[in-house]
């Protein structure tokens, strides 16, 4: 069973990055002309460019609880591949 304390900051948040990216690409075509194709384009770069980071980063946190002999680097490491869910939403959408 997975508790809250692994639900919201492992699963939750970074599935928020992936469904950003998805309800931007579903804009319907009257608030993409408001927003702008660039604008749009930017917002996307900058979601899937600060999820890439911070699965880097919990990449790097699980690697370091494994060496070290800590639980929970199962929990950093779904964060890192669900924090790369948008990078390649952001390839396979655009």
């Amino acid at each position: 069973m997975i508790s809250m304390n692994t639900f919201f900051p492992h699963i939750f948040w970074p599935l928020l990055f992936s469904l950003g990216i998805v309800l931007l690409a579903a804009l319907p075509a009257e608030l993409v002309v408001a927003l702008g194709c660039r604008n749009r384009g930017l917002v996307a770069a900058c979601i899937a460019g600060s999820s890439g980071v911070l699965g880097v980063v919990a990449a790097f946190t699980a690697v370091v609880f494994r060496l070290r002999g800590r639980q929970g680097s199962e929990r950093w490491m779904l964060s890192a591949a669900l924090l790369a869910l948008p990078l390649i939403l952001l390839l396979m959408l655009a």
